[in-house]
C-alpha cells in the first residue's frame, strides 16, 4: 500500500544534503529554541541539545538555518559533521567534525594554532590524521604508548583540551547529523567528552530520527548527557508544519501557472503530505513534472505509481519487501531474500524510493 511504501522511504538512509537548502517554513520557536541554547553557553556553560523528528521532518534544515547565523566572522567556531548508515570508517560520527577542526586550524596563523595545541597531540593525530595537516600537529613529538587502550584515552583526552583552548577564545557549536547512525568508538568518544564534570563550555546540537530513538549507542550518548549535572541538556521535538505553513511551502515550489489556475493546489498538497516539508516538496515537484496533465492536486499514490509502475520487475519486488518489512534491512539479506541484483536496488535509488548503500 502507499502507507506501507512511505514507511519503507521513512526507514532508509536520508538521501545526501542537497548543496542549496530547502527553505525554511514554520520553525520559528525550533529557531528561538536553538538560538536560546547559544545564548546559554555564550558565558561559558556547557549545554547540549537534541532535536529528534521523523524522516523528512526537516530537522536538518532548521539545524542549518541556524548555523548559517553563527558563520559571520568572529561568532563562533562551527564544527559540523554528519553520519551515514552505512559508512565504514573509524569514528565515523566525529570525523567530519576533526576534519572541519583541522580546516579551521589550518586557517590560523602557525603561532596561533600551535599555541592551541593540547599536551598529547601526538595521540590525537594518531587517531585523526587529517590533523597532520596542521604543521603544529606534524611537528608534534611521538611518544611511544604500546597500550591501544591507553592511546585512544589520551587521544580523547586531548580533544577535549584542544576544544576547551579554542573556546578559551571563541564560542564553540559542534553539530552531529542523524547520530543515530553512530558507530561505537563514535559513542565512546562522545561519552568520554560528555561525562566529565569538567566538559567545555560549548553548545554540542545533534539530531536523530524519532524511529531510531532506541538505538543502544544513541541511548548510551544520551544518557551521559542527562546524567552529569554540569550539562544543560535540553530536547527539542520537530513536529510536522500547521496546514498554513506546509501551504507555503508548497508554494514556494508550485510552478507558477499552476498556482495561477489553481489556488487550492498547495492547500490541497499541504493536506496530502500531513505536514511533512519533504512530502510536500516533493508533492510541489510532482506537480511541475505533471504540469498541464494534471486534474486536480497530485497525491503521494500517485507519486509513487508514477515512479514504481516503469521499475523493472526484479526492482519492483525488492521495494514490496522493504516496504513488508517496515525497517530498514541489510542489502545483502533483502537481496538474499528477493533474488535480486544490484541492478534493481540502483533503479530503486535512481527512482528516488530508497537510500543507503
Amino acid at each position: 500500500s502507499p502507507g506501507n511504501l512511505k514507511r519503507s522511504r521513512l526507514s532508509s538512509t536520508a538521501p545526501p544534503i542537497e548543496a542549496e537548502p530547502a527553505p525554511l517554513v514554520g520553525r520559528d520557536m525550533e529557531l528561538e529554541a536553538l538560538r536560546n541554547a547559544y545564548a546559554a553557553s555564550s558565558p561559558g556553560a556547557a549545554v547540549a541539545l537534541s532535536i529528534a523528528g521523523d524522516s523528512g521532518i526537516g530537522k536538518t534544515a532548521l539545524a542549518r538555518s541556524f548555523l548559517r547565523e553563527l558563520q559571520h566572522p568572529g561568532h563562533a567556531v562551527l564544527l559540523t559533521g554528519r553520519c551515514y548508515e552505512h559508512e565504514n570508517v573509524p569514528y565515523k560520527a566525529v570525523d567530519p567534525v576533526i576534519d572541519e577542526l583541522s580546516r579551521y586550524l589550518r586557517r590560523l596563523r602557525p603561532e596561533h594554532a600551535a599555541a592551541l595545541l593540547p599536551r598529547d597531540a601526538f595521540a590525537l593525530a594518531k587517531l585523526f590524521p587529517v590533523l597532520t595537516r596542521v604543521r603544529a600537529f606534524a611537528d608534534t613529538p611521538v611518544r611511544n604508548v604500546p597500550d591501544p587502550r591507553e592511546l585512544q584515552r589520551m587521544a580523547f583526552a586531548a580533544l577535549c583540551e584542544l576544544l576547551g583552548r579554542i573556546r578559551d577564545r571563541s564560542p564553540v557549536v559542534v553539530y552531529i547529523d542523524d547520530l543515530q547512525w553512530t558507530d561505537a568508538d563514535s559513542a565512546k568518544l562522545l561519552r568520554h567528552c560528555l561525562v566529565s564534570r569538567e566538559v567545555v563550555p560549548m553548545l554540542f546540537v545533534f539530531s536523530y530520527r524519532s524511529e531510531d530513538a532506541h538505538n543502544p549507542l544513541l541511548t548510551s550518548v544520551i544518557s551521559a548527557i542527562r546524567e552529569n549535572p554540569a550539562l544543560d541538556y535540553r530536547a527539542l521535538v520537530v513536529h510536522p508544519l500547521a496546514q498554513v505553513d506546509a501551504q507555503s511551502l508548497a508554494e514556494r515550489w508550485l510552478p507558477r501557472s499552476a498556482h495561477n489556475d489553481n489556488d487550492s493546489s498547495s492547500s490541497a498538497i499541504a493536506t496530502e503530505s500531513r505536514g511533512n516539508p519533504f512530502f510536500a516538496m516533493e508533492l510541489a515537484r510532482f506537480a511541475q513534472e505533471i504540469g498541464a496533465h494534471s486534474r486536480g492536486a497530485p497525491s503521494l499514490a500517485a507519486l509513487l505509481e508514477t515512479r514504481i509502475t516503469p521499475l523493472p520487475t526484479a526492482a519492483r519486488h525488492l521495494l514490496q519487501a522493504l516496504a513488508l518489512a517496515g525497517r530498514p534491512m541489510a542489502t545483502d539479506v533483502l537481496l538474499q531474500a528477493t533474488g535480486a541484483d544490484h541492478t534493481a536496488l540502483d533503479a530503486l535509488r535512481d527512482a528516488h524510493l530508497i537510500c543507503g548503500s
